[in-house]
């Protein structure tokens, strides 16, 4: 671990920031409500504001349905993700979705760029579908560097065994808005497939105003939890909060070995 603590808290600072920037736009778009409702969802979001555009025009748009393409070798990353405190509140991003915020440095390393972790939240269902197949859900560990590139790690998970890295987010759920409870000494990398290959494309965020420039790397093998803890979780957050299938337009999506 790091032991830099003055700057570990100012990289934390400027890869949140970036991480909310690609996230909730601009401050002129703070006020806008958009959501999954019919009126405020997926389908109406380039209509609600001129900055969410590219959530309409965007030609390198998140999620997709994840089908290797291109049999070019990539360079595996080096997860350097370790045991951590957990913020877990409503506010540290917007109102459709808890978010999850490590105290303490989580480092992706890929192509010799280091991207810090600065959140992780749950969609339900699962946006990226893997060769059609659709998942119950899907974590997202948001990165970005100092200077604003992101990158997003992705992980699916379906019904089956109880999970008690999952209850242990659940329990922490704050349950008044604007609250922010801590976890302590949570393993981060139980949060990751075990022995699972990676797909890995360009693309956006997931949410307006749907940011392009994105690394997505994705897992092809889903983690459990029980469909009582999904559910849990769905409630939540306040019902479903996921955008449909983009289209690819000729991008590149590799499957690592």
């Amino acid at each position: 671990m790091r032991s830099d603590l003055g700057g570990t808290r100012w990289r934390r600072a400027a890869v949140l920031a970036a991480v909310l920037v690609g996230a909730c736009g601009s401050d002129s778009t703070d006020d806008l409500v958009w959501g999954y409702d019919r009126d405020n969802g997926p389908n109406v979001w380039r209509d609600l504001s001129p900055d969410f555009a590219l959530c309409g025009n965007g030609l390198e748009q998140s999620p997709i349905d994840l089908v290797a393409n291109d049999t070019e070798e990539f360079a595996l990353p080096d997860f350097d993700w370790v045991t951590s405190r957990i913020e877990v509140g409503t506010e540290l991003d917007d109102d459709n979705n808890i978010n999850f915020a490590p105290v303490e440095e989580n480092i992706t390393e890929l192509d010799d760029v280091e991207y810090m972790m600065g959140q992780f939240n749950f969609q339900t269902p699962a946006e990226h579908t893997i060769e059609g197949q659709s998942f119950d859900g899907e974590l997202h560990f948001v990165h970005a560097t100092s200077d604003g590139a992101q990158l997003v790690v992705g992980v699916m998970w379906e019904a089956g065994a109880f999970n008690n890295d999952v209850e242990r987010l659940l329990q922490a759920i704050p349950s008044r808005d604007g609250n922010v409870n801590l976890i302590e000494d949570f393993d981060m990398e139980s949060l990751l497939p075990d022995d699972a290959a990676l797909y890995a494309y360009q693309g956006s965020r997931t949410t307006p105003p749907c940011t392009e420039g994105v690394t997505w790397l994705v897992y092809d093998q889903p983690l459990e939890a029980s469909s009582e803890q999904l559910m849990e979780l769905r409630d939540a957050i306040g019902g479903t909060n996921s955008r449909g299938i983009q289209p690819l337009n000729g991008r590149s999506v590799r499957l690592s070995n």
